[in-house]
């Protein structure tokens, strides 16, 4: 027992002696999506803002693949140390553990969470020529025929095909899904005119719909967002029960020391805070959000069990 309590208090020193170095490093985030995707612009923004509190580069790393599984698989890999985090969504954290038979990681048991750093809802958008003017519009044009109409989404079990698959279903309608292997791909097939509607994270979609090529219909939320205050929400729609929020947030490794957590979190605190930071993230439809480590933890629990029931009852299966 004396042996066992002298390796604690060792381990203990230096993952202090650690913590108070760090970080002598550059810090990498592994983003599970593709470049110009929102997590990948949230991520870029985030490791901008945090590099300047932390005193080293903070370093954007794309691993894509599985809906995210991927690269969250790799973050929860990497050693302990805080120089590997991973820019968690809902998608591989809340919705892929149901969803796929089997996942390489334990979102609750792999990852040491730090923090959200930004939320906002998803939109309903439709291409700006379209003779569809509000969500109301859509969703009748869909119930009088059923078959005709079709929707994108960045892929089966997306958090965005959960929204689309919420909102039908509660104003017992039906569209055609076409899942892409990216939101993208999505969007330019919208401003194509070859899909009647995508239902995204606002992120990818401001910007073409600030240049007019796309029209929003509506924010998933119960109540308007206050940084698109414009876009009727949900319950304007009378679909106030289906609602879905999107929330991007920080993550390291189990076991990461606790001092180290303490400066991650410290480190997006200050980020968050700027004005410039705020407004970025208003430009896209986002709104900073700060919260400690064990209520990250709690989102993702509530999150996995909400969601999961949503995906079983619906039956639904990665592709």
């Amino acid at each position: 027992m004396r042996i066992l309590a002298i390796a604690l208090s060792w381990l203990a020193t230096l993952s202090i002696a650690c913590a108070q170095s760090y970080p002598s490093a550059p810090v990498k985030i592994i983003t599970p999506f593709a470049a110009g995707s929102g997590a990948d612009i949230v991520a870029r923004l985030i490791a901008q803002g945090m590099s300047t509190d932390l005193g080293q580069p903070v370093i954007v790393d794309n691993r894509v693949g599985a809906g995210g599984n991927v690269g969250v698989a790799l973050a929860a890999k990497a050693p302990p140390d805080g120089y590997t985090l991973v820019l968690g969504t809902s998608g591989p954290l809340t919705v892929n553990p149901t969803l796929y038979s089997s996942i390489p990681f334990d979102p609750l048991k792999d990852f040491t969470p730090i923090s959200t750093v930004a939320l906002g809802p998803m939109v309903v958008v439709t291409n700006s020529a379209s003779k569809y003017r509000t969500l109301g519009d859509l969703l009748n044009a869909a119930r009088a025929a059923p078959t005709a109409l079709n929707y994108g989404t960045p892929g089966v079990g997306s958090a965005p095909h959960l929204a689309a698959a919420l909102i039908l279903s509660a104003s017992g309608t039906s569209m055609t899904h076409v899942p892409f292997k990216g939101n993208s791909e999505a969007l330019t097939e919208l401003v194509a005119g070859r899909l009647d509607a995508v239902f995204s994270g606002a992120p990818s979609v401001l910007a073409l719909a600030n240049t007019g090529r796309l029209r929003l219909l509506a924010v998933t939320g119960k109540e308007r967002s206050t940084v698109l205050p414009d876009v009727p929400s949900l319950t304007e729609a009378g679909l106030a029960g289906a609602q879905l929020k999107v929330w991007y947030g920080l993550l390291a490794p189990a076991m990461t020391p606790a001092p180290i957590i303490n400066r991650l979190h410290a480190a997006i605190a200050q980020a968050l805070q700027k004005p410039v930071m705020e407004e970025k993230f208003k430009a896209l439809g986002l709104e900073p959000g700060l919260i400690s480590p064990e209520e990250f933890q709690a989102l993702i629990r509530q999150d996995g069990d909400r969601l999961g029931k949503v995906i079983r009852s619906m039956h639904m299966k990665a592709e």
